[in-house]
């Protein structure tokens, strides 16, 4: 208050906000003696801006079979950026905790690529292959999406959805997509939250507002995974570190009422390499000493 009182200095934060959703504007201030008040605004709607470019936005449903009787099911929503026909933000991929990711449309290419860099975390560059989200109120757990385009990815690679070439609908995952959460108390990863591989992992186009993924997140399934593999990269154990996790109180809460929605994967220190005959991406493997695996 000092410094816009001698300054006339002001700061606009209505940016970054999200189209068609309503916002209550809050202020506390406190004088120069101590005494403070709070300023509650009239609640708003934001504008939906126009949008004319070919790429066909809104709601996906995205589903993996671990097996016939485990699906992992989410629904992500592609988001218009004012101005541009090619630049979008994506939001829920893989975890539906309203997350938004910078992406990027390339119509000769048929892609939507997700480069790792959050809405509002910008400065920390790209986030994926790293524990950002904290899953627990003390922040002990936490998450993180890992995006594999190759079986010697650290998990950091771009994310790369396939566009129809006719419907301009997004129709596939070309990466494989982990989300791992950790244990910050004894420094392991403990199980997963979803896994989306591109062999294997359908993407629909959503024509209402509620989906069966929603449903199941809030049930709250658990059965055992039955992964071939869920890779996690050596220098994952060595640097956990719960001090950066970001915490989305809403999600925090609904996760932990559900016992945190966590799959249980036993752990092996090993490193996976594909057999010289291997059937598909992730069929049989021999084991390389002393880089872990989640098998």
């Amino acid at each position: 208050m000092e410094e816009l009182a001698t300054t006339g200095k002001y700061w606009d934060i209505m940016i970054n906000l999200t189209p068609g959703a309503s916002y209550t504007l809050v202020v506390e201030a406190t004088n120069n003696y101590g005494k403070k008040k709070l300023i509650v605004c009239e609640p708003f709607v934001t504008d939906i801006p126009p949008y004319t470019g070919e790429l066909i936005i809104g709601k996906y449903g995205m589903s993996y079979a671990a097996s016939a009787e485990d699906t992992f099911e989410n629904v992500f929503e592609v988001i218009p950026t004012v101005g541009s026909n090619t630049e979008f933000f994506v939001k829920d991929f893989a975890v539906e905790d309203g997350t938004q990711w910078y992406a990027t449309y390339d119509s000769a290419k048929s892609t939507l690529t997700m480069s790792g860099v959050q809405l509002g975390r910008e400065d920390n560059g790209n986030l994926l292959g790293k524990f950002t989200e904290a899953l627990t109120p003390d922040r002990t757990r936490g998450y993180g999406i890992f995006s594999f385009a190759t079986e010697e990815s650290e998990g950091s690679d771009p994310i790369v959805l396939t566009i129809d070439p006719a419907s301009k609908q997004v129709s596939a995952l070309t990466t494989d997509v982990e989300v791992p959460v950790a244990d910050f108390t004894v420094k392991k990863i403990v199980g997963a939250l979803a896994a989306y591989y591109a062999d294997g992992t359908t993407i629909t186009k959503q024509s209402g507002t509620t989906s069966a993924a929603s449903a199941a997140k809030v049930q709250g399934v658990r059965t055992k995974i039955p992964f071939s593999s869920v890779r996690v990269p050596a220098h994952i154990g060595k640097s956990l570190d719960s001090r950066g996790l970001q915490m989305n109180a809403t999600f925090v809460r609904n996760s932990d009422n559900t016992n945190h929605g966590v799959r249980t994967l036993s752990v092996k220190t090993a490193k996976c390499e594909p057999l010289p005959k291997q059937i598909g991406r992730r069929a049989d493997f021999k084991i390389r000493e002393n880089l872990p695996v989640l098998k």
